[in-house]
């Protein structure tokens, strides 16, 4: 596993240390000092720190937690040893204790975590220690993050993973009662259960969970399965209010607090259009209304069941402010919408009323769906026609976004055949904030594009509720299937990115990419699209 640390040049008068984990050993190449002060830490030929630090053995338990306590109460107490020494010294001792079998590689990938969870709580970190040494912490966090996941680089104050660079969190909905706190990038689109089989939900989210993404449940209501698997979870409204419907098929308040009663649910969007078939309502044909998908929609149990094509109750911009303030008060979370965009004059609309408003009645999120998405049961005719491609409607949105100063409020989310890492990493260049897929994943559970989807003839166990069909679905397989494609699109994402120059994939900007011309020559993005501001 290789590991190095690189300095930082603005904070640090240090040179790069440099160092390889090879059959357990670790070799240094630094400053002198900097490596007698930690050796004789380590080795107990020093005085100071926790009473000759190498006994820390006896602090080091197998989870590993309080080595580090450990480490920093000697970094604290040890005025010999900071900064890049101190550095030297987190080396120094998880190699020598790794060495010695008191902590194992697996326990190391827990330290992180224990550290600011519990350091300061357990005294192992002082304010004065943190002011003087963050740089350090920061170091541990990533650096034990990425041991989990093969440790490439780390940066003294800096995540620089040459396989994963780790995305930054960010908070969504801070107005709300319950905000969303992710630092996922690449997500599980909507799929609604019904529209897809029990075994298919489940995988995703079991996959969803363990590669610590978000998955939207589609406007088919919430089933067991989604929460069975674990995943964070985006409750889609769709038009006909499945799952959160009364009996004649208007909004339940009741029934949306009782969705938002489950910890897993962490936002709702409410869907306006679908890139397949934007303008037109859906079907679920009457052969897949099971007894189960009636009882998570409120339907009748083998009739079709029919999709409006719109909202009734939204008529206008300042109807779907009002339906996204009445999801939010009813439920304490993250609100949003998701569009085709065709005509845009609507959105400029949306956004000169949100600032007329208060910046707390805009949506927390915008997801915007390619025109050229698909499902195997949309008519031809919508897909190759209406609405625009995510190609021009993501920066579109995002100009309009931006020129209304509400770029630090609105998340946007880019949906619409983004399956491979060079496609996100372009829609995060464009200005995305999130990507989410849906035909990557199907492709991960084993979609092979038969075209029938509305006939519950799925021969891949997808799409049908058919039980001798679904045996081909196996959810233990096809769930590690969907966490590795998930995990893979991440790092080719933050190849991408930290190959730019940046330190994460939400900060490619336009200028990072060129569009390849009919004419076989590339044009930079931001000159097609220029942006709205200097930061791109």
């Amino acid at each position: 596993l290789p590991l190095r640390l690189l300095e930082r040049a603005d904070a640090l008068e240090v040179e790069v240390v440099r160092g390889l984990v090879e059959q357990e050993h670790v070799v240094l190449h630094q400053r002198e000092p900097a490596h007698q002060q930690a050796h004789a830490l380590t080795t107990g030929e020093t005085g100071g720190g926790l009473g000759a630090v190498g006994a820390a053995e006896e602090h080091a338990t197998e989870d590993g937690a309080n080595l580090v306590l450990a480490l920093l109460r000697a970094m604290g107490e040890q005025p010999l040893v900071h900064g890049a020494a101190g550095g030297d010294l987190l080396l120094h001792l998880l190699r020598e204790h790794t060495h010695a079998g008191v902590v194992s590689p697996a326990s190391v990938a827990g330290v992180g975590q224990a550290l600011i969870q519990h350091a300061v709580e357990q005294g192992g970190l002082t304010d004065a220690v943190a002011a003087e040494d963050g740089h350090l912490v920061a170091a541990l966090e990533a650096g034990v993050q990425a041991a989990e996941q093969g440790l490439a680089v780390v940066a003294l104050g800096e995540v620089v993973d040459l396989e994963h660079v780790a995305p930054a969190g960010v908070v969504i909905g801070p107005y709300c009662e319950v905000p969303y706190r992710t630092d996922s990038f690449f997500n599980v689109s909507a799929m609604s259960f019904g529209a897809i089989s029990r075994p298919a939900v489940l995988a995703l989210s079991k996959g969803a969970k363990k590669a610590g993404c978000w998955m939207n449940t589609g406007e088919g209501g919430l089933s067991p399965y989604h929460l069975e698997g674990g995943a964070d979870l985006v409750f889609q409204i769709g038009t006909a209010k499945y799952g959160v419907r009364d009996d004649d098929g208007e909004l339940s308040e009741q029934r949306l607090r009782e969705i938002a009663a489950h910890e897993q649910v962490r936002m709702f969007e409410i869907k306006l259009s679908q890139g397949a078939k934007p303008g037109k309502g859906g079907i679920l044909p009457g052969e897949k209304v099971t007894q189960e998908i009636a009882a998570i929609r409120f339907i009748e149990a083998g009739q079709d069941s029919l999709s409006p094509n719109r909202h009734p109750e939204i008529d206008s911009e300042e109807d779907l402010l009002e339906m996204i303030a009445r999801v939010r008060d009813t439920t304490g979370k993250p609100v949003g919408f998701k569009a085709v965009v065709g005509a845009y004059g609507w959105l400029e609309r949306l956004c000169e009323k949100i600032n007329r408003r208060g910046v707390d009645s805009a949506p927390d999120f915008i997801t915007i769906d390619s025109a050229d998405g698909g499902t195997g049961a949309a008519p031809m005719s919508l897909i190759d026609y209406m609405g625009l491609p995510l190609k021009e409607s993501l920066p579109l949105v995002r100009d309009i976004i931006d020129r209304a100063g509400l770029s630090e409020r609105i998340y946007l989310i880019a949906s619409g055949k983004l399956v491979t890492p060079g496609e996100a990493a372009w829609a995060l260049c464009a200005g995305a904030d999130f990507v989410v897929s849906a035909r990557g994943f199907m492709f991960a559970l084993g979609c092979i594009q038969a075209l029938q989807c509305n006939r519950n003839t799925c021969p891949t166990g997808i799409t049908t509720h058919d039980e001798d069909l679904q045996k081909g679905l196996v959810v233990s397989d096809k769930a590690e299937r969907v966490y590795r494609y998930a995990i893979a699109v991440n790092k080719g994402v933050s190849i991408i990115a930290h190959s730019c120059g940046v330190p994460e994939p939400r900060h490619l900007k336009r200028f990072h990419c060129r569009i390849v011309q009919d004419t076989g020559l590339s044009v930079p993005l931001d000159e097609l699209y220029p942006p709205v501001n200097s930061s791109g």
